[in-house]
Order: structure tokens, then sequence, then C-alpha cells
């Protein structure tokens, strides 16, 4: 019945009301649950690094991110070569450097590191003392490939 002053459902309007009301319930519930994923992210990132980078500049700011993001799972995948990180299904990569992948953008997460390197006085008047990592190459040390061309030196060949 309907008059300018009231507003009340007919009997097949009840009987109607009645039945739909628990699908109306189920889809309010449906859109909230709907509303709390879109709003809390979730679900599981996969991160490819090298063990450094990992231990360097990831693990010191998971527990800010698990804090904030309780629902996200962190998968951090360490290998020391360069990944297609679109061919490998990765969501990111960190790399200790310039180079980034075709279609790839960087975005700076940590200030520069420095590095050292550390040789007898000896081996600096033999070599000469290295002013870029590039200078290593005509040094006798164990190479190792640090942004795809230059390197990293470890120790002597001689094991000193």
């Amino acid at each position: 019945m309907r008059t300018t002053r009231k507003l009340s459902l007919t009997q097949a309007g009840e009987q109607l009301y009645r039945t739909v009301e628990s699908g109306f319930d189920a889809l309010d519930s449906g859109l909230s649950t709907l509303a709390y994923y879109r709003n809390t992210p979730s679900g599981t990132v996969r991160i490819n690094a090298s063990q450094h980078a990992i231990d360097k500049v990831l693990l010191p700011k998971l527990s800010v991110f698990k804090q904030r993001y309780p629902d996200i799972r962190l998968e951090l995948i360490s290998e020391s070569r360069f990944v297609d990180i679109i061919a490998e299904r990765f969501d990111a990569g960190v790399r200790l450097g310039p180079e980034v992948g075709g279609g790839m953008v960087a975005v700076r997460i940590s200030p520069d590191m420095e590095m050292v390197v550390v040789g007898t006085p000896e081996h600096f008047r033999r070599y000469g003392f290295p002013q870029t990592p590039a200078d290593l190459v005509v040094h006798p040390c164990i190479a190792y490939q640090f942004w795809r061309r230059d390197y990293l030196c470890l120790g002597t060949q001689s094991g000193r």
C-alpha cells in the first residue's frame, strides 16, 4: 500500500522479500570481501636478487614491510646470474649496478654502496692501485663478474 505518508509491502512483496533476502545478504557479504582484498594487498611476490642484495638491501627492510603488509608472502630467490625477470616469472629483481633488462624500469631502493680494494703494498707496487673496478682486469686476482662487466677482486691467484 502506498500513500504520500506511508509505504508498505504488499503480501506478494513480503513473500518476494523473504525469498531474496538471504541472496542480498550473501551479495553484500561478497562485496565486502572484495572491498577488503581491494584495500588490503595480499598474495605472493617473487623477487630475484643476489645473496649480497638480499642480505644488505632487502633483509633490513623486511620487518617493516611484513608489519605493513602481513598478507603478502615474499619469495626471495638468490641467484648470481643475470636473470630475465619476465621470462622466469618474477615480480621484481634487485640489481646492484646500472644494468637493467630490456623493458624494465629501475627504481633506486638503497643508497650507493661503497667497495674497497685490499691488497699488500707489494701487490700495488707491482700492478698499480686501481682507480675503477675495470682496472682490476690487469690484476692477478680471482675475478667475480660484477654488473656484467666490472670485476670485484676476491683474492690473488696464489691464495693471498
